[in-house]
């Protein structure tokens, strides 16, 4: 009544666990039913926070973040979801990869655009429309050795509800 599928790939996990019975909760009580479990793991809770809320699943999503701002990975390393048993299975999806502690590697700054530029850049490609969200964050890419990442600051915006990078989502 389990399942485990590992993606070596990315460095995925999906578990389900068929318990045979739906829980229903109320919106107040998701949300520490949804810890509970996610303690109950052995993913470490040090740089999780929450992030996102889904009342059709009933799924919430807890992703890093260093320095009080969310990270983003196109792999979804470093984000924990997590599914109430709404339909008698409990789902997780995480990944293997986190990250430590994080060391500056350069005095080097990074300056982003004002809002209203983010703005005019989305409307200009017709996407403003869609938005529910916009806010910063770090983009996490691997470097070639693999032993370290690099965190480069950038704005995410909400799009057909997923976070995009905002270069991304202007330049297709």
């Amino acid at each position: 009544s389990k399942r485990l599928v590992y993606d070596p790939a990315k460095g995925a996990l999906d578990y389900e666990n068929y318990v045979g019975r739906s829980d229903t909760f109320n919106y107040q009580q998701i949300f520490g039913h949804i810890y509970n479990q996610l303690a109950s793991t052995s993913i470490p809770l040090d740089s999780l926070r929450y992030d996102s809320y889904n009342g059709k699943s009933e799924s919430i999503t807890y992703r890093s973040f260093v320095e009080g701002f969310p990270i983003f990975n196109d792999d979804g390393y470093g984000t924990v979801q997590i599914q109430n048993n709404h339909d008698g299975a409990e789902r997780y999806h995480f990944s293997t990869y986190s990250l430590q502690v994080p060391v500056p590697v350069s005095n080097k700054k990074t300056v982003l655009p004002s809002s209203a530029v983010v703005f005019n850049g989305l409307r200009s490609v017709n996407k403003l429309k869609e938005v529910t969200g916009i806010r910063i964050g770090y983009q996490w890419k691997t470097d070639q050795n693999a032993k370290t990442v690099t965190l480069t600051p950038t704005y995410y915006i909400r799009y057909r509800n997923s976070w995009e990078n905002y270069k991304s989502l202007i330049n297709n």
